[in-house]
């Protein structure tokens, strides 16, 4: 069974917003993301890697782990 997970990226210059998933084909992609997010972000718009119109595994093992981090890296 493969790990879902979501990196979110901010960039500080001009606060655009950057989502990759790892271990999640498809549709299933933007329904996490849709999940995740809620009405913060409009995941429609949003480019597509390739992996997206692979398809999906079933048999994934789901862990969530949130982690934030605020203010500037030293």
């Amino acid at each position: 069974m493969r790990k879902q997970t979501v990196l979110v990226s901010i960039n500080k210059k001009d606060g655009s917003l950057k989502f990759e998933t790892h271990g999640v084909k498809g549709k299933a992609c933007i329904d996490m993301l849709d999940e995740l997010l809620g009405e913060l972000v409009d995941v429609s718009d949003c480019e597509l890697k390739d992996e997206y119109y692979e398809e999906e595994d079933n048999s994934v093992a789901i862990e969530s782990e949130n982690e934030i981090e605020v203010g500037e890296r030293e």
